[in-house]
């Protein structure tokens, strides 16, 4: 995968859900996909918009002049180019590429805190909110074992999400 330096978002505003968040995913994917290669699709269901992230600045300006206004579920899209989404965590930026920097929403930090006494290379733990939490890491290899021990789901159930940060 390829910095995100070297990669344009496209924001997609106007969007509806009424398939779920995964069907909505992969008729995003499927709409941009013949344009140039998608690197992910970041959804935002509250605001029913999307961040679709093209490794090629290009195939972003193309997008938009091909899909600009197109429907989608009886909606019409609006694109338009985007920076890199910012985190709630003041001085960072979302990443695609794993990072020495982990944000896990709907976890447990005494979990957290457990996790990093039996395992090495967790330098420190930062309570952002209630069951959310950054995690620093000696290196992205580290964050990557922490989001996979993490897993998808926490004790109740409910999903985890696993975001990697950068600093701005």
């Amino acid at each position: 995968m390829k910095e995100n330096t070297c990669m344009e978002y496209v924001a997609v505003s106007g969007l509806s859900f009424p398939v779920g968040t995964e069907s909505t995913r992969q008729s995003l994917y499927r709409l941009f996909t013949p344009i140039g290669s998608v690197e992910d699709i970041l959804l935002n269901e509250q605001n029913q918009t999307a961040l679709v992230c093209f490794g090629d600045p290009i195939c972003a300006q193309e997008a938009i002049l091909a899909l600009d206004n197109c429907v989608l579920f009886s909606k019409r899209l609006k694109l338009s180019i985007s920076g890199p989404p910012r985190s709630e965590v003041p001085g960072f930026l979302v990443t695609l590429k794993p990072t020495c920097y982990l944000l896990l929403k709907n976890t447990s930090f005494l979990f957290l805190l457990v996790l990093a006494r039996r395992m090495s290379g967790i330098e420190s733990i930062q309570w952002i909110s209630y069951q959310t939490a950054l995690v620093y890491t000696k290196s992205a290899d580290i964050s990557v074992c922490v989001k996979e021990m993490v897993g998808p789901k926490n004790r109740s159930g409910h999903k985890v999400t696993s975001t990697y940060l950068k600093r701005e």
